[in-house]
């Protein structure tokens, strides 16, 4: 188990992901005297569950972030346009293939 034994692992309330990974791991290790379920799979559904959420997460805090730094973009060419030169404020809002 990661990080040494834990009694009852990570709270799923706490972080769902983690949870998701120590429940996985602790299926696969239980004594496999009764076969009547497909472990393996249900561990793997289990992981599978809780990497699709992270990813989730991360692309809407990405979309957020991209949003934010337009916003901002746009603020600044509007209050400070006179300011700064044309072609700064005419920038396409960043996106995931054209941002740095």
């Amino acid at each position: 188990m990661p990080d040494g034994p834990r009694p009852n692992g990570p709270n799923y309330d706490d972080d769902f992901y983690a949870w998701t990974q120590y429940q996985a791991e602790v299926l696969r290790g239980l004594p496999t005297s009764d076969n009547r379920y497909d472990r393996e799979h249900v561990a793997e559904e289990i992981e599978d569950l809780g990497k699709s959420e992270l990813h989730t997460v991360e692309s809407q805090i990405t979309r957020a972030s991209m949003g934010t730094r337009a916003r901002l973009r746009n603020w600044r060419c509007g209050i400070m346009g006179s300011m700064m030169p044309p072609r700064r404020c005419r920038q396409p809002a960043p996106t995931p293939s054209n941002r740095s």
